[in-house]
């Protein structure tokens, strides 16, 4: 019941709304996440917590809107090197072998 009442609250239509990249929980928060909310990801360990809000983060990112990422595990440069793979539209593993690392140059120039 207190979960349906936050959702309610964060899914009123009034507020324009960024969608998650997730069709069943844009669904269930009618539209997306608020555009301007602050948003935490909670859960236990290993369950996928950092991995799904980084999807959302550059999902919303993809539709202009700015976004603040950032990870009490990871360093900043993987949390680079991840958006870095977003972008190129590449592993992150890839980038981390350097005999691809001018490979990845020669496809930032595409941009």
């Amino acid at each position: 019941e207190a979960l349906e009442g936050v959702i309610g609250r964060l899914s009123n239509p009034t507020f324009p709304a960024v969608t998650t990249g997730f069709r069943d929980l844009d669904l269930l928060l009618r539209g997306g996440l608020p555009v301007g909310a602050v948003s935490a990801v909670a859960g236990r360990p290993s369950m996928g917590r950092e991995e799904f809000a980084r999807y959302v983060a550059f999902s919303a990112a993809r539709q202009g809107v700015g976004v603040i990422y950032f990870s009490l595990e990871r360093s900043r440069h993987v949390i680079a090197l991840h958006g870095l793979a977003e972008v190129l539209d590449v592993e992150p593993r890839w980038l981390s072998n350097p005999s691809n690392q001018t490979e990845a140059l020669s496809l930032l120039d595409e941009f």
